[in-house]
């Protein structure tokens, strides 16, 4: 996603949450080696359809360390508070 590339995974209980928009990429059957095929021949043939800057800013706003620092912050923040109550 950093390299404004589509992503192609399986529904294995965690891409679930990366790929959340077809702008993204595409997800796929876990254990389903055709429709993993058929997901390669889908981003290859859509390749030019999407949006390189899209998908790196999406990467930013999620994963970018300032980000990831903004939500551990209120993560501790909302701990902390049912803690005092």
């Amino acid at each position: 996603m950093s390299c404004g590339k589509p992503l192609l995974a399986t529904k294995s209980g965690g891409p679930e949450d990366i790929i959340t928009d077809q702008k993204i990429g595409i997800l796929v059957s876990k254990d389903d080696v055709i429709a993993l095929a058929e997901g390669m021949s889908e981003i290859v043939e859509k390749l030019p359809t999407y949006d390189p800057e899209g998908i790196r800013n999406c990467c930013i706003e999620r994963y970018s360390e300032d980000s990831i620092a903004k939500s551990l912050a209120k993560m501790y923040l909302q701990a902390v508070e049912i803690h005092r109550k």
